[in-house]
């Protein structure tokens, strides 16, 4: 035997040698660490390789995870190595099934498979890391299943000869052997594990009381079997198709500022997750890509906070649907097909749980409701009037009972009718449309809305829309209660006795049946106490006063028919504004352009409300400009929009208050500030009715009621060449002066008097009057700055004075003023003005008083009639507190 043949045969027994030892090492190994140990070990004696995955198939074949990762691999310094290794690969990419079909092992370049249009992220991870091949072996249980695939990686082309493919062949049985025994051990682990947090769960179930002792349990325990982040309970409500949290721990989701209101909104029962656990009779997974094709706002929250993966199972108490428990992960494939099981065993304990929470959580509340009550009825009780009515109310709705939004309607005197009595001053109901309408309104309670509230001894929920449907309520009621914002809405009869006395209107769910049975029987023996007691005091102060009241009332109704035009938002009697009136009422209807005309502080904004408040465009915009309040190389993109790119600054489209005020109305305010450039482009909006945003290439069309306004004497503007005189005459259409306040000083004491009964109510303070040496001062200065100034000056006055009278003002030149007033009492005055003046001062002195004790008639010596007529024919016109000639 030659030398050469001898070396042959040695190396051959060195290498059978080796192969056994690695045989039995690998027969040896108990888990993956000695399993990774052999491979990384053993075989790197017989061949050259940087390092070695396993991956293992679902239970159902549709896609390969990774089993077994070599710490040492070069990928592990990829960017995106954590997520790559954690996802999943399809068990029909081309290069798996041709491992699959494979009998022998397979060699790949990492070059070729990475350029192929079908290039796994793994490929593309693994060669730009610096790998060139790869060799692949598919794993098979004893009947030729394959369950896994095993892989090594070398950084140098050829590194795989033919003798280590068929070692390779040759160890993958005893390979798979290994994993397999590996795969049943764990799988005995997991299994003693699981049994054993059952056990504890089972063990805890009776001590739990209360959502925080189940959600310890549910730390404590579950975390040791699974991997999850956060957590969700939430309950059914069958009869009306949602369901709302009633338990979470989510640190991951937690940290945003809207999981507050997430958390504790009520969301659809059909919202992609929840119908298909209520349906699934085991737990239900579902990845990223499923909850990205769903559009639940709550789903996009979770997505967005950074949930990957999440499980679901219904939570049922015998045959009791009572809600689902959702356990979320911030990685995919967290939940194995083994954990479904083990879902599904400990869902039956945290039902029982939750039942026996909802139940003590139900005692507790009702024996908080029954202490509640007591407190409640003593002090409504106490109760002598509607004020002491509305107080315990607000004590008591929003904190004790969680009633919020609530009005409260009662019968009327002729028992046909029913009004509103009481409402949520912190429900926004003054400040929506049309509420004032409504709460001045008698509504018939023979209609369907009443009658059914009345009739039923229970709660009853309206629909709005099926209540117009239906013709029971009017659009006006109806589109009232959608801009509350409320949908539904539930009426609960107020009774004592057999008697109705009106209505208790809250949102549906503040409070439970019962509940608000209590507190409606409570409410309506106040409601009907108060009324009686109110009753019997009217009509014995209309016995005490008929007389003088009638008189009052025909002066007034006199007053009245003289005052000609109003508008509830616009103060003034005196002649000048009652041609603005008259001016308003002609064109509030119509479409026409208007332009206001007026010192600054004049009132022309509030004009141009009235105007469109009356027009037809009323529930549209109102849209303002102030043509002086911006720069003019911003005028044009404010009036015309913009597109994205337009100009620096541009980063995204926006449309112009043409655009936001079309079918409405757009007030230009102080429009002869605007540049003489820009106003040939309004001219051209004007007289097209159509705009060009800029930047644009097209127009739009637009209809807007123009309304402006300005200070400046335009005609003189456009004859010194500062205002184009075509947009001058196409704005002059319909002109409006307002009269500066120093021309309508009759109006002075109603305009001082209303601001003071604003100011005071906002300021909390209690002024009843200005004193008349006050008012006269007032009277007496020439008001530079109109309205606006009056206004502000009785502003600062409210809170400068300490009393309830004002009787200092800080009136600029108010010395000069009275000097002035001093001059022109040297004039001979004539008998009528001097007996107009005195009238005028004893009635100041009255606070306009006329008749009975301490009135003027009295103070005179003069019979009522008789005054009254000379009140009559020496045009004397009455304010709120304060008489003031004609002038």
């Amino acid at each position: 035997m030659s030398i050469q043949h001898k070396k042959v045969k040695k190396q051959h027994w060195n290498t059978t040698e080796t192969l056994l030892g690695i045989s039995d090492a690998i027969a040896s190994v108990k888990d993956r660490n000695e399993l990774l140990d052999v491979i990384n070990n053993k075989l790197k004696i017989l061949f050259d390789f940087t390092h070695s995955v396993v991956l293992k198939f679902s239970s159902d074949d549709k896609y390969l995870s990774a089993f077994l990762l070599d710490p040492n691999s070069k990928s592990r310094g990829h960017a995106n190595y954590q997520e790559i290794t954690s996802g999943v690969i399809p068990a029909d990419d081309r290069l798996i099934q041709q491992m699959i079909n494979s009998k022998r092992p397979l060699v790949f370049d990492l070059e070729r498979e990475s350029r192929a249009a079908d290039a796994q992220s793994y490929l593309l991870m693994n060669y730009r890391t610096g790998l060139e091949e790869f060799l692949a072996v598919t794993l098979k249980k004893v009947n030729q299943q394959p369950f896994g695939i095993l892989y090594f990686y070398a950084d140098q082309k050829a590194s795989f000869s033919e003798d280590t493919i068929s070692m390779i062949q040759g160890l993958s049985y005893h390979l798979s052997t290994a994993i397999v025994n590996i795969l049943y051990h764990e799988e005995i682990i997991q299994n003693n594990r699981e049994n054993e947090t059952l056990l504890s769960i089972s063990a805890a179930i009776s001590s739990i009381r209360d959502k925080r002792d189940l959600l310890r349990v549910i730390n404590n325990q579950l975390k040791t079997v699974l991997r999850f982040s956060d957590l969700a309970i939430s309950i059914y409500d069958l009869d009306n198709d949602n369901y709302k949290v009633f338990l979470y721990d989510c640190p991951t989701m937690g940290i945003h500022a809207d999981f507050g209101a997430v958390a504790a909104t009520t969301h659809p029962l059909k919202d992609g997750i929840h119908d298909r656990a209520i349906t699934a009779d085991l737990p239900v997974t579902f990845s990223y890509h499923e909850l990205d094709t769903m559009d639940q706002p709550h789903i996009r929250f979770m997505l967005s906070a950074g949930i990957k993966e999440l499980i679901v199972v219904r939570l049922q108490q015998g045959n009791k649907l009572i809600g689902a428990m959702v356990l979320m992960s911030v990685h995919d494939n967290s939940f194995l097909d083994s954990a479904q099981s083990f879902i599904l065993r400990v869902s039956h304990h945290i039902a029982t749980s939750v039942s026996n929470i909802i139940a003590y959580e139900q005692i507790e509340a009702r024996d908080s409701e029954k202490t509640m009550l007591l407190t409640f009825g003593k002090d409504i009780a106490a109760v002598r009037n509607k004020s002491g009515l509305e107080n315990v109310i607000d004590q008591f709705f929003p904190d004790k009972f969680n009633i919020r939004n609530y009005i409260i309607t009662a019968k009327n005197d002729d028992g046909l009718t029913h009004s509103y009595y009481l409402f949520d001053k912190s429900g926004n109901y003054e400040f929506t449309e049309g509420f004032e309408e409504i709460k001045q309104a008698k509504w018939s309670v023979a209609s369907t809305l009443f009658d059914l509230s009345y009739t039923s001894y229970s709660p009853i929920i309206f629909d709005p829309d099926r209540l117009l449907k239906d013709g029971v309520i009017t659009a006006s009621y109806a589109d009232f209660w959608k801009r509350t914002g409320l949908e539904r809405w539930l009426g609960m009869p107020l009774r004592v006795g057999n008697e109705d006395v009106g209505v208790l209107w809250t949102i549906p769910g503040a409070a439970n049946d019962i509940l608000l049975g209590g507190i409606a029987s409570q409410i309506g023996f106040a409601i009907n106490n108060i009324l009686a007691n109110d009753k019997i005091e009217a009509q014995l102060a209309e016995i005490n006063n008929y007389k003088e009241r009638l008189e009052e009332q025909n002066l007034y109704l006199q007053e009245e028919v003289q005052s000609g035009f109003s508008y509830s938002d616009i103060v003034g009697s005196g002649p000048k504004m009652q041609d603005v009136f008259q001016l308003l009422s002609q064109v509030s209807f119509a479409n026409s352009t208007v332009l206001i005309l007026g010192e600054t502080g004049t009132g022309k904004e509030l004009i141009a409300r009235a105007i469109h408040n009356s027009s037809p465009r009323k529930d549209r915009l109102m849209v303002k400009v102030n043509c002086a309040a911006l720069p003019p190389n911003l005028i044009e993109s404010e009036l015309f929009g913009h597109e994205k790119g337009s100009f620096t600054g541009a980063s995204d489209r926006r449309i112009g208050k043409f655009e936001l005020a079309d079918k409405g109305t757009l007030f230009l305010d102080e429009i002869g500030e605007m540049p003489i450039d820009l106003q040939v482009k309004l001219l051209r909006a004007l007289q097209e009715k159509e705009i060009e945003r800029v930047g644009g290439r097209g127009t739009i069309k637009t209809d807007v009621r123009i309304i402006a306004a300005t200070n400046r004497d335009l005609e003189r503007e456009v004859a010194e060449g500062r205002f184009r005189n075509d947009l001058f005459y196409r704005l002059n259409v319909f002109p409006i002066t307002l009269p500066p306040l120093r021309e309508r000083i009759e109006d002075i004491p109603v305009l001082a008097t209303h601001f003071l009964q604003k100011f005071t109510k906002s300021t909390g303070k209690k002024i009843n009057t200005i004193a008349t040496r006050a008012m006269e001062d007032l009277v007496n200065y020439s008001w530079p700055g109109n309205v606006r100034e009056l206004e502000h000056l009785i502003e600062r006055s409210v809170l400068m004075t300490n009393g309830n009278v004002i009787r200092d003002l800080h009136l600029p030149s108010l010395s000069r003023i009275k000097q002035q007033d001093a001059n022109n009492e040297s004039r001979i005055k004539t008998f009528e003005e001097n007996e107009r003046d005195h009238i005028i001062k004893v009635l100041t002195k009255c606070k306009g008083k006329v008749y009975g004790r301490g009135g003027a008639a009295e103070a005179l010596g003069l019979n009522v009639a008789t005054l009254n007529s000379k009140i009559k024919k020496l045009k004397i016109q009455k304010g709120t507190t304060y008489f003031k000639k004609d002038l």
